[in-house]
């Protein structure tokens, strides 16, 4: 059982970041999640969800070596 709680107020916005691990055994089954909602945002959004695609990279570099330097 899921319960909903409305908190009345402009500043409250809940984010849920996606991501998938190199490591996950599901990988595919993620990334394949990711290209449908991508390519069907309408499905999701009639569903009562809202995105913020394309704001983020779709996809990790494959080593921390590649990564830009902090």
């Amino acid at each position: 059982r899921v319960e909903q709680i409305e908190i009345d107020s402009p500043l409250a916005e809940a984010i849920q970041p996606f991501s998938i691990a190199k490591t996950s055994r599901h990988k595919y089954l993620g990334r394949r999640l990711l290209a449908k909602m991508e390519q069907s945002p309408d499905i999701f959004q009639d569903a009562g969800f809202h995105f913020r695609l394309g704001a983020a990279p779709t996809s990790a570099p494959t080593s921390h070596a590649e990564s830009p330097a902090q």
